[in-house]
């Protein structure tokens, strides 16, 4: 789904406040591969697929992203989480998803990649400021619980003219200017 015109001018303070920061083609380096969790939306995938590995680097060809696609992607992670409400136990089958991913092919990064807005969130009236606060606490989450591996939090965002772009997302100036920006 779009950004509402609000949820634009929100995401314009955010960007500006370098929460969000663009991603150019080449710039995130996965290295030997990426565990790559998103929404499977079936509107909204393929265009977020080709950016994501447009804007990748490896030391492998091919490209090597192991993808995880559940309902409302790493939105779905926190304990938390609304999500959780319809689909009761999936934060901890996505635990276990990434880390045995993580074990089986060697791959030590993981991109989490929600889409807005999209539509499991809004089904459950998380509109783009709840569901950055449900991605903040997955990426918390996913400190806690893997330590082991590294997070490259990425937010794919359908805007208000229809384009339509992923940037690299700082859950830690979200946490430092989403108060005092909103």
């Amino acid at each position: 789904m779009k950004l509402t015109e609000s949820d634009e001018r929100i995401f314009d303070k955010l960007h500006t406040a370098e929460v969000f920061r663009d991603i150019e083609p080449g710039s995130i380096d996965i290295g030997e591969g990426a565990i790559h969790v998103s929404c499977g939306d079936c509107d909204e995938v393929k265009d977020l697929m080709s950016h994501f590995e447009r804007c990748c680097v490896t030391g492998t060809d091919p490209l090597r992203i192991h993808e995880i696609k559940i309902n409302g992607g790493p939105l779905s992670i926190p304990d938390n989480s609304p999500l959780l409400r319809t689909y009761p136990g999936l934060n901890e089958s996505a635990i276990i998803m990434i880390r045995r991913s993580a074990k089986m092919k060697g791959i030590r990064k993981v991109v989490f990649h929600p889409h807005g807005i999209c539509g499991e969130a809004d089904d459950h009236g998380l509109a783009l400021i709840g569901s950055l606060q449900v991605f903040d606490a997955a990426c918390q989450e996913f400190a806690r619980r893997l330590p082991d591996l590294e997070l490259i939090p990425a937010f794919h965002v359908r805007h208000v003219d229809d384009r339509r772009r992923t940037h690299l997302f700082s859950p830690r100036l979200w946490r430092e200017a989403h108060h005092r920006v909103l």
